[in-house]
């Protein structure tokens, strides 16, 4: 009975290892794919601007559009900004 108890449990620390293993694999090529980005564009922000002036801005240009969730939760940021170029909207 112990035997089996010690052969599922050694089962068991080998699987969690193995997605452990799998895990840290997966993130390693997430982080480590190339940017596909368009254009570059150099960004300059005023002395004293907050996040959500900038982001305000970017919109009015048309260079960055947010998810259509965040305009119904009132928040002034979206955590899921998509700022894309403006060629692609």
């Amino acid at each position: 009975m112990i035997r089996k108890i010690l052969l599922l449990l050694e089962a068991g620390v080998l699987l969690a290892g193995l997605l452990l293993v799998f895990a840290a694999w997966q993130q390693h090529e997430a982080l480590h794919q190339p940017l596909r980005l368009g254009d570059e564009r150099l960004l300059e922000v005023p002395a004293g601007a907050t996040p959500g002036g900038v982001l305000n801005r970017l919109q009015a240009e048309g260079s960055c559009r947010t998810h259509s969730g965040c305009a119904s939760t009132g928040a002034s940021i979206c955590a899921a900004s998509l700022c894309t170029a403006a060629n692609t909207a």
